[in-house]
């Protein structure tokens, strides 16, 4: 699966133990969750959200957003627009950029009309090119898929202000969907989300999100959505009155990752370990102050996390750095096999996906491609139409790749598929 999208490390050591031991205490699966999720879920979500999307880099700001807990990030995006429908009856998506194909497959489902802003020169569009006619009686949607899936682009945080300035003129709404955010790395942040807080446009704005590519546990489906009070209320409803409340995911393992994402963070902004011990007493009274029953063992077990948090969190970190590490080295070993046969290939500024180009046309149209690499190489890959509105040309299209695996299993598929390409596929 060269081309999943998906993230095929190895769950974290720490999810693996954390849920041995709720599955041992029967902690909280004997119960039904609320219709935003578990209490202790929802409160340590929203304090990294609150923590990312703070303007002044302050680990303990309380903002007046909410979270709601879906299955998965699809779960999230179809609320939003069962929302979207609800109080603006007629949107046009934009999409932007090439985007993942779920967000045009709800626009149809709800009757909304799609667009697609799409830059050739850089892939994503400029602030500029956002404009677009606010006569009509509609509302315009734009769905940012960052770091973007399928490109691994993103923008700037002057470039993402400009744009959301542009946007809020239009009154405009946005989407933005972060799943694929890679959120310990040795590049800096780029704190989007704090463009929106400045701007104070949050009534106007949601954010999708998982833990699925950033913990390797996509079956898990573990989703959820960050907004105003007014969008996770209603999608809270929703909840309650179509699926009873969202799955019972694992939830210790969520606290403990919600709280290493604001130690990284606090890192991040020069934090000394007296704020990081604020940070772990701030995560341990809201897990047992919000936690439905805590049995005796569970109880201890989580004591005990706590207690050693720091050691947790720095074997936590070195595992998705390391992995990090080695996306890049499987983007490079990609540019290398593919080198001679490359026109254009993105950056991968962020995440593990990007898109290549080839300079020769090929011999098969897409779906025969897709086709004929499973059956022969097992490698399985995706191509442009699944992420564009437009019709890609049918001899020369882009194919995503995702790096997020074992870098020999990686390399073998790579070697696999370029023998087969070179053989049955170029012109």
């Amino acid at each position: 699966m060269i081309s999943s999208g998906t993230n095929q490390f190895s769950m974290p050591s720490i999810w693996k133990e954390c849920i041995q031991k709720e599955l041992q205490t029967d902690f909280l699966y004997r119960w039904y969750t609320s219709s935003d999720g578990f209490q202790c879920i929802t409160s340590a979500v929203k304090v990294y959200e609150d923590m990312v999307s703070s303007a002044e880099h302050n680990a303990f700001v309380h903002s007046d957003r909410r979270v709601c807990m879906t299955t998965g990030g699809s779960g999230a995006a179809s609320l939003l627009f069962e929302y979207l429908k609800s109080v603006y009856h007629n949107c046009r998506i934009v999409l932007v950029g090439m985007n993942y194909s779920l967000y045009e497959r709800l626009a149809h489902k709800h009757h909304f009309s799609c667009v697609e802003l799409y830059n050739e020169n850089s892939l994503l569009p400029k602030a500029e090119d956002f404009y677009l006619n606010t006569s009509e009686k509609i509302k315009n949607v734009f769905v940012f898929s960052l770091p973007n899936n399928p490109t691994g682009k993103s923008y700037s945080k002057a470039e993402f202000s400009d744009i959301i300035s542009q946007i809020k003129e239009i009154d405009g709404f946005v989407i933005l969907d972060r799943v694929c955010d890679v959120v310990f790395s040795d590049k800096p942040h780029p704190f989007l989300q704090e463009i929106i807080t400045k701007q104070n446009f949050w009534n106007s704005c949601a954010i999708v999100n998982s833990f699925s590519k950033s913990d390797a546990v996509a079956g898990l489906r573990i989703g959820y959505i960050y907004g105003c009070d007014e969008l996770i209320s209603f999608c809270s409803d929703i909840n309650a009155n179509s699926i009873m409340n969202p799955p019972t995911f694992p939830a210790f393992p969520i606290v403990i990752t919600s709280l290493f994402r604001c130690l990284y963070f606090n890192n991040c902004f020069e934090g000394d370990l007296k704020s990081a011990d604020k940070l772990i007493r701030l995560f341990r009274h809201l897990f047992f102050l919000t936690s439905a029953v805590v049995p005796s063992e569970m109880f201890d077990y989580a004591e005990s996390v706590f207690d050693k948090a720091l050691n947790y969190y720095q074997e936590y970190a070195h595992a998705q750095l390391n992995n990090e590490r080695i996306m890049k080295s499987n983007y490079q070993k990609t540019i290398e096999v593919f080198g001679q046969y490359i026109q254009n290939v993105s950056d991968m500024e962020y995440g593990f996906n990007f898109c290549m180009w080839f300079n020769k046309d090929f011999k098969l149209n897409e779906l025969e491609l897709i086709e004929e690499l499973i059956r022969n190489t097992g490698v399985a890959i995706l191509t442009e139409s699944s992420f564009t509105l437009c019709k890609a040309n049918p001899m020369n299209y882009m194919i995503r790749f995702s790096t997020a695996c074992d870098e020999q299993l990686y390399s073998k598929a790579l070697d696999r598929m370029k023998s087969f390409m070179e053989r049955e596929v170029f012109r």
